[in-house]
């Protein structure tokens, strides 16, 4: 019975190789069915490899992300940048939210001035901005409601 399946399977395998043959070397159609076949699998082929590239640049793009998180995030790239981010991350946290601070950077330098309405938040904000990365030095010249700023109190005495 085996031997018979196998004749069988057999004979099966080359009478579908002849017909593929003759439908591929046919005279009249065989050339345009071979060109067809041609494109479809190039097209194929194509397609598979733009879904490799696509893929690719996904992982690509997830493995970056996942190393910015664990290595942290990277110091801005110029003092602007520097400041606008202790004004959003430090600055726009509710706990700092409703002060009048002003935030100057120049060479990773941080100033900090303004007016604070609780003594406790001078020396928070200054470790808060502290903590940004790219953030080299802070001079603190906040002070409370209705004080003079620390830089004034000398030329205010003079006076």
């Amino acid at each position: 019975m085996v031997r018979f399946l196998r004749k069988t399977f057999r004979l099966g395998v080359l009478l579908s190789g002849g017909a593929a043959l003759a439908y591929f070397l046919d005279p009249r159609n065989g050339r345009e069915r071979r060109v067809r076949v041609m494109d479809q699998a190039g097209a194929k082929l194509r397609r598979a490899r733009g879904d490799v590239e696509r893929k690719t640049r996904y992982v690509e793009g997830k493995l970056e992300g996942a190393a910015h998180t664990f290595t942290g995030s990277e110091p801005p790239a110029d003092d602007k940048a520097l400041a606008d981010r202790i004004k959003s991350d430090v600055l726009g946290a509710d706990r700092f939210a409703g002060h009048q601070v002003v935030v100057d950077a120049v060479d990773g330098v941080v100033a900090l001035r303004g007016e604070v309405q609780r003594p406790d938040l001078i020396n928070a904000l200054e470790t808060e901005v502290r903590k940004v990365p790219g953030v080299r030095d802070v001079e603190n010249l906040l002070h409370l409601l209705g004080t003079p700023a620390p830089n004034k109190q000398s030329s205010l005495g003079a006076s």
